[in-house]
């Protein structure tokens, strides 16, 4: 079937899922060259003066926004299906006119682009609260070792590195972790349950995923502090487990066999 063949509506839809698949591959390639620039020996991201163990406000909004950066490198190609399955939302595929069709009638790329926003707003608040633990570390020096940098392409101290590890291996076999993960599979069923009308629809709906997210992946993300947020083999590594175990079937078993080689490596660190 060729594109002259298809209904505009059909035309329509994939000309709009062409563009954010475009805007996605931008909003990736962006993210991955700021933790890469970060990551130089003289980034105009730097995060720590070298005199002194002492942060300032641009010191703190640099490394905000490289937290920001991994989340969106980490967490937007496991958003991917969520993103696709909105976009495909409408009348044609026999939703009610009387629900939520006002929104509808913004287009797929407006609904996206206001549940993306208020999905990212919420891992903004995690980046936020992160740089500042990153920076009451880093003003401590409480050990912090022979190297001052807490997030560089070293990684964390080894005691504080391994207890983040065993963390995050524990959390991955939670009760927390198990329902989170449980809804992070499921987009249909979630934008079945909670369409609601008006534009600021898509930007809650966002929320509420994003909360979901960030309740399922916390643990995971922290491992920035262990591995460094400006490594990017290790970032893309936790890439791909976000991505498999959202994404793939048997996905949640998958992510707690990654909690085992964490818990252990961990444990390692911490005992020297």
């Amino acid at each position: 079937m060729t594109w002259l063949s298809l209904p505009a509506s059909a035309i329509s839809a994939r000309r709009e899922q062409a563009i954010l698949l475009a805007a996605a591959g931008v909003a990736l390639t962006l993210a991955w060259w700021l933790m890469a620039r970060a990551g130089e020996p003289h980034a105009w991201l730097t995060l720590l003066r070298p005199s002194a163990l002492v942060w300032d406000l641009a010191s703190w909004g640099a490394a905000v926004v490289v937290w920001q950066a991994m989340m969106i490198a980490t967490m937007l190609p496991a958003l991917m299906p969520w993103i696709l399955t909105l976009a495909a939302l409408g009348p044609e595929q026999g939703w009610s006119e009387g629900v939520g069709s006002s929104w509808r009638n913004h287009g797929s790329i407006g609904r996206v682009t206001t549940f993306v926003a208020g999905y990212f707003s919420v891992w903004l608040a995690y980046s936020v609260v992160a740089a500042g633990i990153q920076a009451m570390l880093l003003s401590s020096g409480a050990g912090l070792g022979h190297r001052p940098e807490l997030m560089g392409s070293g990684g964390a101290p080894s005691v504080i590195g391994g207890a983040v590890l065993v963390v995050a291996g524990v959390f991955q076999f939670s009760a927390v972790k198990r329902s989170c993960l449980t809804h992070c599979r499921s987009p249909l069923a979630f934008f079945l349950a909670r369409w609601n009308d008006g534009p600021m629809s898509g930007f809650r709906l966002g929320l509420a995923h994003g909360a979901y997210c960030v309740g399922c992946c916390w643990a995971l993300m922290a491992l920035g502090f262990a591995l460094g947020a400006m490594n990017l083999l290790w970032m893309a590594a936790l890439a791909l487990v976000v991505a498999a175990e959202q994404l793939l079937p048997g996905g949640e078993r998958f992510g707690r066999w990654v909690g085992v080689p964490l818990m252990v490596w961990g444990a390692r660190l911490v005992m020297g």
